[in-house]
């Protein structure tokens, strides 16, 4: 089997949130899930104020909603939304932070991955502490507590060893 060549960019502008593909009837994979979030994560910290008249600010690489939005808008149940966003905290690719006024998603190397400095560059060992790490922290833990570090969006580094996740069994897909 010949190697992968996972290295590099594409641009994909948000533009393409408007577009019928992306508007398609059908539920979204794992896959569309995924680069749903990295779209909707904001490119700038930005402020936002909630229902309820409380001022909050959503930091570059975070993204503010609902499970009820993220099940509505990707075409899940929620208990479907729920786990796989438990997979994505567990592969260590984002944080998650609830509220009685919503969800607060972190993407974990958010600035690392989408620094243009950085195009051409392999990942580092450690892409360094950003705000998907800080949220674990005060999350009461840290991305690399079980020795896992998100090093990309695909893949992640356990004990030294790059890895592709795992695929899941049938059960992750019932809602």
């Amino acid at each position: 089997m010949a190697k992968k060549n996972n290295k590099g960019w594409i641009i994909v502008h948000r533009q393409i949130l408007d577009s019928e593909i992306w508007n398609a009837e059908d539920p979204f994979s794992f896959r569309d899930a995924w680069i749903d979030l990295l779209l909707r994560a904001n490119h700038a910290d930005r402020g936002l104020i909630l229902k309820n008249g409380t001022r909050i600010t959503v930091d570059r690489g975070q993204h503010w909603t609902s499970m009820r939005t993220l099940a509505t808008r990707w075409k899940w149940g929620n208990k479907k939304v729920l786990k796989y966003l438990d997979l994505l905290q567990k592969l260590g690719m984002i944080s998650v932070k609830k509220s009685k006024d919503g969800t607060l998603i972190t993407i974990t190397n958010y600035d690392f991955y989408q620094d243009l400095k950085n195009v051409g560059r392999n990942a580092p060992r450690n892409a360094g502490r950003n705000a998907g790490e800080n949220a674990l922290d005060n999350a009461g833990g840290n991305a690399t507590d079980n020795g896992t570090t998100a090093l990309s969006t695909t893949h992640y580094r356990t004990n030294g060893e790059i890895k592709e996740p795992a695929g899941s069994d049938d059960s992750f897909y019932e809602d």
